[in-house]
């Protein structure tokens, strides 16, 4: 009977299908993603590219003309900058081109929005916004910056005095 018993189990047990699968394949796959940033160093006069300061008057003779705001500069970067800013000539280039005093950029104030003092436009390239050991955080706005001009009586008449003046955004 013992046998038979057994021999039952085993029918039965051979007659149940119960199969268990093993899991092939990766259920849970990895990928890497890269990302490149390239440096940005962007900056661009959004208004004040051309200026004009009309001295038609004595009393704008004696005390100079001041424009708040005169230029509006927006950057972007993505790397602590400064910003520096140069006359590109010593002197104003004019249209009779014959004026025996010609006039240094020098007569140029210059200074950021809201400052206190005026610094002398120059050749040289003069921080503005920042400087090398103190740079603005990165990011993206606007810097304003204002301007004060009084050439006096010591330069002849013209109607075309000009003078290119180069701002630049670095981070070195």
């Amino acid at each position: 009977m013992k046998k038979l018993v057994l021999l039952s189990l085993f029918i039965i047990a051979a007659g149940i299908n119960t199969s268990v699968y093993a899991q092939i394949g990766s259920p849970t796959p990895t990928a890497t993603m890269g990302v490149q940033i390239s440096q940005v160093l962007d900056l661009q006069v959004t208004t004040g590219s051309a200026l004009t300061f009309n001295f038609n008057s004595i009393a704008l003779l004696d005390a100079g003309i001041t424009q708040t705001d005169a230029a509006t500069l927006t950057y972007r970067s993505n790397q602590p900058w400064y910003i520096n800013i140069a006359a590109n000539s010593t002197t104003f280039s004019e249209s009779a081109g014959g004026n025996p005093t010609p006039m240094p950029a020098s007569v140029i104030g210059y200074r950021m929005t809201g400052g206190s003092t005026y610094t002398p436009l120059s050749t040289t390239a003069t921080s503005l916004d920042g400087t090398t050991g103190s740079k603005n955080a990165r990011g993206k706005g606007t810097v304003s910056v204002d301007f004060f001009v009084n050439p006096g009586y010591t330069y002849a008449p013209e109607t075309d005095y000009a003078m290119t003046i180069t701002y630049t955004i670095t981070t070195l």
